[in-house]
């Protein structure tokens, strides 16, 4: 029992420094540099910025699609309320015009 523990916690530093290594390879290879980088100003502005920006907008548009419909709605159910407290109104003015 004792020899199968050992193993597993040779297998676990092992994997571990192996982990470790990998990692500072990946940190020590960098960034690229100014001559050469990852990705190009011209990639960003030309490719990434108006992908994002067409993105935003029909987001944006999606959003105020829905903001003017939900107005539409509550301006006609308002618009009736309306209609309704009017037509009180005028049948209350034209009772009392009948009686006098």
């Amino acid at each position: 029992m004792k020899k199968h523990s050992w193993n597993n916690l040779r297998a676990a530093v092992l994997t571990l420094l192996l982990v470790w290594l990998c990692a500072g390879a990946a940190l020590a290879a960098g960034g690229g540099t100014q001559s050469d980088p990852l990705v190009t100003l011209s990639y960003l502005t030309q490719t990434v910025q108006p992908d994002i920006l067409r993105q935003a907008e029909e987001r944006a548009a999606a959003v105020a699609a829905k903001t003017a419909q939900a107005a539409e709605e509550d301006a006609a159910k308002l618009r009736a309320a309306a209609e309704k407290h009017l037509e009180a109104a005028a049948e209350f003015i034209v009772g009392r015009v009948v009686k006098h």
